[in-house]
């Protein structure tokens, strides 16, 4: 079936009945209906959008419009854009568990950062400066951890959400790019471009960082 143009983004509302891409190549979103297998509607958000995260509850849909420096807030049940913050080349989004904050990769050359979103207020309210650029951030299933991929760096990074600050690292090979955890599940998915491989991560508290956050223990890799 036809989308935007540029598949990136891509989430699907918690009943099921809708799927949300988004067109890193044009400045909309597509939303399937899963009953019809059609388009049912295109949401403009302007240039670029990339990365899109589902607020727990299934009402709100984020989406990072990097073309235009903001995350867009839309609302599931209308396909309006109810709100956006200003967050420089926002990449991919996650959203915490009990859908208090939203954590932004920003790409934004010689500033990149995790840009942390108060979605109450709908502001910025911290950032998290990042040697390298960011690619894909996942909490895992319980919100104690998030999960970082950096460009250049053969490793997962785990970041404490209480204290936002690094807590260790899950060697992966050579260019790591996503890491999502399975909905309400202790393990997940890491994608390694380098050797093409992907590799299954699990959480868990062998080893706990400040605050009891659990670090993964391994990761087992399976090739592509």
């Amino acid at each position: 079936m036809s989308v935007a143009a540029g598949p990136d983004g891509i989430v699907v509302t918690p009943d099921g009945a809708n799927v949300f891409v988004s067109g890193s190549s044009a400045s909309s979103i597509s939303v399937i209906d899963t009953a019809s297998d059609r388009v049912s509607r295109s949401i403009e958000v302007g240039s670029g959008p990339q990365g899109l995260a589902v607020v727990p509850g299934g009402q709100r849909i984020l989406a990072a419009v990097n073309g235009m420096d903001r995350v867009a807030l839309i609302d599931v049940a209308s396909g309006a854009v109810t709100a956006t913050v200003p967050v420089p080349k926002p990449h991919t989004i996650a959203v915490r568990p009990d859908g208090t904050q939203a954590y932004v990769a920003s790409q934004e050359p010689g500033m990149f950062s995790a840009a942390i979103i108060d979605l109450a207020s709908r502001r910025v309210v911290g950032n998290i400066a990042l040697a390298k650029p960011p690619r894909d951030l996942e909490f895992g299933h319980d919100g104690k951890a998030l999960y970082l991929t950096l460009a250049g760096i053969a490793a997962v990074q785990v970041i404490d959400p209480v204290t936002n600050r690094f807590v260790g690292q899950v060697a992966t090979g050579v260019s790591p790019h996503v890491a999502q955890f399975f909905a309400g599940q202790p393990r997940g998915v890491a994608v390694v471009q380098g050797p093409g491989e992907s590799g299954v991560l699990r959480s868990g508290h062998e080893h706990r960082g400040p605050h009891g956050c659990g670090q993964p223990a391994s990761l087992a890799r399976r090739h592509a």
